[in-house]
């Protein structure tokens, strides 16, 4: 039997096709300079939204499109009772590579009690930049877009994790702390 190890592609695509960060920066942009709206007030209402609906999809497709390490991962916490991190930690990486094909992403720690990354070059703030203003990337609205995304996570995993952003892009990466109560 030959088993596929690697996110199926339909998923990534439609990741890519239904919330892309770029387009959904794009699609920022143009509501703000529209509406005239304050930008920081203004995004952290649209990228909650744009987060919670990206993370549902995500652990939908992620779910109808199961790889070998998915099912691996799901066994193990059936048997173990053992969903952190692992099973949340590969939902996070199906929504990164499908959403921001370009960004890098690293775990510095990862136990039954903590998972703790960093996004170093997400776009988010270069597009930000181009697209809005410097004044507009600097206050990151984008950042809310990933923590509405991991709460979701946590709570569609029926998961008491609490994250936190320790760090945030121009001066550091973005980094995240997720922690199991």
């Amino acid at each position: 039997m030959i088993y596929d190890y690697y996110f199926a592609d339909e998923a990534l695509a439609t990741l890519n096709e239904e919330f892309s960060l770029e387009k959904k920066i794009k699609e920022f942009a143009t509501k703000i300079k529209k509406t005239g709206e304050n930008p920081a007030e203004a995004g952290e209402q649209f990228f909650t939204e744009y987060g919670e609906k990206m993370m549902r999809k995500t652990i939908e497709l992620g779910d109808k499109y199961l790889d070998r390490q998915g099912e691996i991962l799901k066994q193990v916490a059936e048997k173990t009772g053992q969903v952190f991190p692992s099973v949340p930690q590969r939902y996070w990486e199906l929504m990164l590579m499908g959403t921001r094909p370009t960004a890098k992403f690293y775990v510095y720690g990862n136990n039954t009690q903590i998972i703790d990354f960093t996004i170093p070059k997400c776009p988010g703030y270069e597009l930000l930049k181009e697209n809005i203003d410097q004044k507009t990337a600097d206050t990151l609205p984008c950042k809310h877009g990933c923590l509405s995304a991991l709460t979701t996570l946590y709570k569609e995993l029926n998961l008491n994790v609490e994250t936190v952003m320790t760090e945030k892009m121009p001066e550091k990466t973005c980094h995240f702390i997720s922690t199991k109560r």
